[in-house]
């Protein structure tokens, strides 16, 4: 057994215990004594004798990850309760997967769209999202959930390399950050529905390459905007002058365009 501390939200360390079989009742007593509310389940946390986690609704975790191998038994809605941190590793097998109406404190997601029952639109705290793999290439997922401020998406293969969308029906207005990876990169109509956006970072999966510019006109719209960073973009580009008149402007690299603010100066490269 193994005992750490992790930063969460507000500037707390939560101490986080990391369980590879199931804790007998003097571990766990011990754990509540130590005041110890984050959980990494890996190996298998259950075997024959107790194929059940219900040991975990004593600990109420804050923060639980779930990185077992084989079939995980249901977690129980009492265990879930008051976790704010959930983080479920890519290809985790569950034998019932947690339900949305469960979560209602969670703050900050990781986890495969398939790995939670119900639409993500519905856990009302949402903050962080981070989505591993995405099931399409669009701000669409994001749909609807107004709290949001930061939202990462790794494509999967079957959209890998699509163009990524920004039209959204119901765009996160507070959204901060946003960065996906294995996307494409046709433009950006529907980006300044995001007037708070601060930070864009995209990760194609292949450079591009188009004889139409690509316009980057419509970031102009985001004059909160710090930091843009987008690799393998070969192509023509327009529209560089909208990036110039952005007041909050840090770092915009885009293919071969480099603009860098020091002291009100611009470089290229």
């Amino acid at each position: 057994m193994r005992i750490s501390t992790l930063a969460v939200g507000d500037g707390r360390r939560v101490p986080t215990v990391e369980l590879d079989k199931p804790p007998t009742a003097a571990t766990i007593h011990q754990l509540v004594r130590r005041r110890v509310r984050g959980v990494t389940l890996t190996s298998r946390c259950w075997d024959r004798r107790s194929s059940t986690l219900e040991w975990l609704v004593e600990l109420e975790p804050l923060v639980l990850f779930v990185a077992a191998r084989g079939v995980v038994p249901p977690i129980p809605p009492a265990a879930l309760a008051s976790v704010e941190h959930l983080d479920i590793a890519w290809r985790t097998r569950f034998r019932q997967t947690p339900h949305v109406s469960h979560l209602r404190n969670v703050r900050r997601l990781v986890a495969a769209p398939t790995d939670i029952d119900g639409p993500l639109r519905d856990l009302p705290l949402l903050t962080d999202l981070y989505l591993a793999p995405a099931p399409m290439s669009s701000l669409e997922l994001a749909s609807g959930m107004r709290r949001l401020e930061h939202v990462r998406l790794d494509l999967g293969s079957a959209v890998a390399g699509a163009p990524f969308s920004f039209d959204c029906a119901e765009p996160p207005e507070g959204l901060r950050t946003l960065t996906v990876h294995d996307c494409g990169i046709d433009g950006f109509s529907g980006i300044e529905r995001l007037p708070h956006l601060r930070r864009l970072w995209m990760r194609p999966k292949d450079a591009r390459s188009a004889s139409a510019p690509l316009d980057l006109t419509p970031l102009g719209e985001l004059r909160e905007l710090r930091t843009v960073r987008m690799g393998l973009v070969t192509g023509p580009l327009s529209g560089v002058d909208a990036l110039h008149g952005l007041p909050e402007l840090e770092v915009a690299v885009i293919g071969g365009l480099e603009i860098r603010r020091r002291d009100e100066t611009v470089e290229r490269r």
